[in-house]
């Protein structure tokens, strides 16, 4: 809790995407039908970081572009009946992505952004009275979100709000290359940075610890 009695306000910049999850008994069969159990819900790395703020207690905030139809309109719905306040733009055709999930648990995901790329730019408004702002690396993989995404870190960290970023996946730092990685995480210096160990491997080729704690 903040000290004046109010709950933190966590901003997320970057997708709200339709996830249509397919759960498969066992492998495809090619050329034919393959039997699965198909659910269709609201996704999206950044707008999942607002709702979990919600969830534990704080506040939330999704910072964003979805499209201007009708899916886009579901999912801004569930975002708001979740709790979390809205500074989007509206762009073009809201962004699927297709889970297919193999008997071991396994993923593979089929990804179409839609216009989730498409914010230019983050308002002064959209960072006013935050407390945290968490940007998921996958927000800097397609431009302008890309630019959006690294200038939003940059002059939060100069009003003094907590930032993070989220390394999000190995995909996210092949496309940008180690190099490229490491020069955009000095560049935003976010105030912590989530990684697992395969993706700190990639990105620092072992030169640093992590350490875990009970």
């Amino acid at each position: 809790m903040k000290s004046g009695g109010s709950s933190p306000l966590v901003g997320a910049v970057g997708d709200v995407v339709e996830d249509i999850v397919v759960d498969l008994g066992g492998p495809i069969r090619f050329a034919t039908d393959t039997q699965a159990r198909i659910t269709r819900r609201r996704g999206g790395s950044g707008a999942n970081v607002a709702v979990a703020a919600v969830v534990a207690g704080g506040r939330g905030r999704f910072i964003g572009s979805v499209g201007a139809d009708r899916l886009g309109n579901w999912l801004l719905d569930q975002l708001t009946e979740s709790g979390v306040e809205l500074a989007v733009e509206r762009s073009t055709r809201t962004g699927t992505v297709v889970a297919l999930i193999d008997a071991n648990g396994e993923r593979s995901l089929l990804t179409d952004r839609g216009s989730s790329t498409d914010l230019g730019a983050v308002a002064a408004s959209s960072l006013s009275g935050l407390d945290a702002l968490h940007v998921p690396a996958y927000a800097f993989t397609g431009q302008p979100l890309a630019g959006a995404a690294k200038t939003a870190l940059i002059e939060a960290k100069q009003r003094g709000i907590v930032t993070s970023v989220d390394v999000s996946a190995v995909p996210v730092v092949e496309a940008l290359g180690s190099a490229g990685f490491r020069k955009l995480i000095s560049e935003v210096e976010p105030t912590v940075l989530f990684c697992n160990t395969r993706t700190k491997s990639l990105i620092f080729n072992n030169r640093i610890t992590i350490i875990e704690f009970d």
